[in-house]
């Protein structure tokens, strides 16, 4: 029994999968919106696509960007840590030892 899949997200996907290259992954705004900047991208100038209403500008994906889930949550609102360097280095110490398999609690 087939089934067809419809609606504006299978759309997109399929217009999109359509402008990608080999070996390359290209996302929606609204899909890096939802990854929240944790991958670079090169984006491109708004094109039209389609069945798609406006012109979409392509974001391909570069890598994984090098940052914490925090820091790419977060994004430009994160303020700097000053004058914090022996509490950061005590929590550095917790982190490794709960990566190690050692739980930890710090307050």
């Amino acid at each position: 029994m087939e089934r067809a899949v419809v609606g504006e997200t299978p759309n997109v996907a399929a217009r999109l999968q359509g402008e990608a290259g080999l070996n390359e992954v290209v996302i929606a705004p609204s899909t890096y919106r939802l990854v929240n900047r944790r991958f670079d991208v090169s984006q491109s100038a708004p094109r039209p696509l389609k069945g798609i209403d406006e012109p979409m500008p392509l974001l391909t994906v570069l890598g994984v960007r090098q940052t914490t889930r925090f820091a790419a949550a977060a994004g430009d609102q994160l303020t700097p840590l000053i004058g914090r360097d022996e509490e950061l280095a005590r929590l550095e110490r917790r982190w490794q030892l709960a990566a190690g398999g050692e739980s930890q609690v710090w307050y």
